[in-house]
């Protein structure tokens, strides 16, 4: 029974999940946490392949440095496997050549009509049409970009933490721009998601959340569709048809 390891190496986090016959095991670090991301590695075993998908070079190369050290051997996504996988698995991008890999396993999680949202560093949100074209996507700042945007533009705003679940309005600052940053953020996919729903081959589509911060806003979300944190990394593992 092979043991696969598949690793979602992205701008906030490092993503993992371990995959053995029908079991998972999943794993999550920041890419100052070395010495986590190396005992999760030590206690996944023998690895029979990695498979790494990445947006950031400087964290890519540690993950490379660690699986070297850990003798376990590894496949990149790139240009010419996402080609294939999309040849493959009959798919449809007509900017492949500039669509991040995080993107692009998003869209090969399942196949279309589906509208997917993933709340990542940035938030994105991605169209396919049910002959697995890929319609487009729409980018926006993350959710806890919001605070920071507004402290480094403004002089009256400091530095300040999200708080969960704010009310829609409030008198106080801090609950003012968590209510920005987290009911704003769920307003605009909403719109969207309802935006998108009206669109010729979407009608019907099928609605997916995917990201380390949807839980921020899955509540107000939740009746549009399903959560799975893993769908880059399932993405990842049908783009080698793993």
């Amino acid at each position: 029974m092979k043991r696969q390891l598949f690793l979602d190496v992205g701008n906030t986090t490092i993503d993992l999940l371990l995959v053995e016959g029908g079991k998972k095991c999943r794993g999550k670090f920041l890419p100052s946490d070395e010495k986590g991301l190396d005992s999760f590695l030590q206690e996944c075993g023998e690895v029979d392949m990695a498979f790494l998908s990445s947006v950031c070079q400087k964290t890519s190369s540690l993950v490379l440095s660690l699986l070297t050290e850990r003798k376990i051997p590894f496949l990149l996504l790139t240009q010419e496997v996402m080609a294939k996988a999309c040849e493959r698995l009959g798919y449809a991008i007509a900017n492949i050549d500039i669509l991040g890999q995080d993107l692009f396993c998003d869209l090969l999680y399942q196949d279309g009509p589906t509208i997917l949202a993933d709340f990542g560093t940035a938030t994105k949100i991605l169209a396919l049409d049910s002959e697995n074209v890929f319609l487009g996507g729409v980018i926006l700042p993350g959710v806890p970009a919001f605070p920071k945007a507004l402290s480094a533009q403004t002089e009256g705003i400091p530095p300040l933490p999200l708080l969960e679940n704010p009310p829609l309005l409030s008198l106080k600052t801090e609950e003012a721009v968590s209510s920005g940053a987290i009911n704003g953020s769920a307003f605009l996919v909403e719109g969207y998601l309802n935006a998108f729903k009206k669109m010729p081959g979407l009608e019907k589509a099928a609605v997916l959340f995917t990201g380390g911060n949807y839980p921020l806003l899955g509540e107000r979300l939740a009746r549009y569709g399903r959560y799975d944190a893993n769908i880059p990394l399932l993405g990842l593992k049908r783009a080698f048809g793993a």
